[in-house]
């Protein structure tokens, strides 16, 4: 008879159930060097693992480094006598490239890798169009960086060479005025998606054609100062109210819930998951496809080590694949790891042990493999034994000669035996993938998205005499 879940997997399962906070970015002393952090209002990560975050009260731009360097990139006497005033939002392109939007004075200011800083737009649009209040930005396709000014009733678009257009304006759809731009996103396909503050509605501008449409209003849903969005690449999409605070969920289909009745301060979407802030619960979760609400990611308790989250707004899943939370009346911002369960089991359950329980193996992470992001893990072996992982593109069966497992891999199979583990008083052991260098006979490989790959538990046993055993098998399908 199979054995019970035993303790130990019950509890490294629910464990893994809530994000690992790795740092305290910053703190309301900022660099360290006098000059200082109050409201991070938000945040934004590159691709070199770079972290930016904007302070609306202090009025000056942080850039965090990897190795937690501080470097206070924009004062409050911003650049060729525009000086910041409450900025309300950060991004950054491709290539490195900051903006800071100062909302207070009407201004987006660049600031390159070099450290060079300019004025990208000030209120006169660049000649366009006014544009007072930009208070949300957004890269989108082709490098092109999108502005929603929320005095000006209108969105602009900047190219990587600086031409500038308006792509909405206070006319909406034509029909349906649009006043107070403020959250903006894009879908798979380029579709643009721009809130109204002031209107209380959501429109979609579709890149086929330009056609504008309205999506959302207030009427058959209580939508009283949207503030904040995220779309799903399927057009799935979640919106926040400010004013009622509210949580809303349109289907593809234009079918409208409601979510739950909670002040949201940020909201953005990756894969099918949903990430929210909650200022005044101080946490920040991560919500599954159906909206139920899957993990908390970090709450009031910060990183457990006295540095706290109060009041979080600023959010952003960085391409690194790490989240990154700002709390506004704490001044502080934290890097998280995310991601939940990953792979489905297969070629189980395993052959009972000496512990006379069957090993499990199962990973955490999240399946995108440009983020590099999973740890495999294993659980319920015998105490203070040695054990590698084991990987293959195949899957086999077979009982190994000299094993009482059962090899769930076939063809080629790579081992991670330079990370030769010991399972402890535990009786478990996890190792953190490489997955631009996983092991094969032929060498070190880095896997691609749309791969799928298998992993194995191996370690020694005795069942009486020496002798080894295996987990089920894990199989990971890479995106």
């Amino acid at each position: 008879m199979r054995p019970p879940l035993s303790i130990a997997l019950a509890l490294a399962l629910a464990s893994a159930a809530h994000g690992q906070v790795l740092a305290n970015l910053i703190t309301a002393a900022g660099d360290g060097q006098g000059n200082t952090l109050n409201d991070p209002r938000d945040v934004v990560g590159d691709h070199a693992g770079n972290v930016y975050v904007c302070g609306l009260i202090s009025n000056n731009l942080f850039k965090v480094a990897p190795d937690g360097t501080v470097t206070e990139l924009l004062d409050k006497d911003g650049v060729a006598g525009l000086k910041i005033q409450s900025p309300e939002a950060v991004e950054v392109d491709a290539q490195g490239n900051v903006y800071l939007a100062s909302t207070g004075n009407h201004v987006v200011f660049k600031v390159e890798p070099d450290g060079t800083a300019s004025v990208l737009l000030d209120a006169t649009g660049g000649g366009v169009a006014p544009m007072f209040e930009p208070a949300g930005m957004v890269m989108g396709p082709n490098n092109v960086l999108y502005i929603a000014a929320r005095g000006s009733n209108n969105v602009f678009a900047v190219d990587s060479v600086g031409n500038v257009d308006v792509v909405m304006d206070a006319t909406g759809d034509g029909a349906t005025a649009l006043s107070g731009p403020v959250g903006l996103d894009f879908d798979a396909n380029g579709n643009l998606y721009v809130l109204g503050f002031y209107s209380y509605n959501l429109f979609r501008k579709l890149a086929i054609d330009g056609t504008v449409e309205l999506l959302l209003e207030d009427g058959p849903v209580e939508l009283l100062c949207p503030d904040v969005m995220a779309v799903q690449d399927d057009g799935t999409i979640l919106v926040g109210t400010q004013c009622n605070q509210r949580l809303y969920r349109r289907e593809v289909d234009g079918t409208v819930t409601l979510e739950m009745d909670k002040w949201i301060g940020q909201v953005i979407s990756e894969g099918n998951h949903f990430y929210i802030t909650l200022p005044l619960l101080h946490r920040a979760r991560r919500l599954k496809l159906n909206g139920t609400h899957a993990v908390r990611l970090i709450d009031i308790d910060g990183d457990g080590l006295g540095n706290q989250l109060g009041c979080p707004r600023g959010m952003d899943l960085a391409p690194t694949g790490q989240l990154i939370v700002a709390g506004g009346c704490t001044h502080t911002a934290f890097r998280i790891k995310v991601g939940g369960f990953v792979g489905t089991s297969y070629c189980g359950p395993a052959e009972l042990n000496s512990a006379n329980l069957r090993a499990v193996i199962y990973g955490l992470g999240t399946h995108k493999a440009e983020w590099n992001t999973i740890t495999v893990n294993a659980v319920l072996m015998p105490t203070n034994k040695f054990g590698m992982f084991i990987n293959s593109v195949d899957t086999g069966f077979v009982a190994p000669p000299g094993s009482q497992g059962n090899l769930c891999l076939g063809g080629s199979i790579g081992r991670h035996n330079q990370d030769i583990l010991l399972t402890g008083a535990s009786g478990s052991f996890s190792l953190e993938l490489d997955l631009t260098a996983v092991p094969t006979p032929g060498g070190p490989y880095a896997i691609l998205a749309g791969e799928e790959w298998h992993w194995q538990a191996w370690y020694r046993d005795n069942n009486p005499g020496p002798t080894s055993n295996l987990t089920n098998g894990l199989r990971i399908h890479f995106e």
